[in-house]
């Protein structure tokens, strides 16, 4: 029986250090979506006043 708990403890710190990698990766691919979002925001909001800069241009 010996046997078998330093094997159970040894998984459990496994398992332990895979889910606190996941839980890393999961952070890491919601600061990348975040991210993502925000430039996507700004590259919308630029195009916004280059649109609005053409049209004021061509009006002028």
């Amino acid at each position: 029986m010996s046997d078998s708990s330093p094997g159970a403890i040894s998984s459990a710190s496994s398992n332990d250090g895979n889910l606190d990698k996941m839980i890393q990766h999961q952070k890491e691919m919601f600061n990348l979506s975040i991210k993502a979002e925000m430039a996507k925001s700004e590259h919308d909001y630029n195009m916004s006043i280059s649109r609005k800069i053409g049209e004021a241009g061509q009006k002028a």
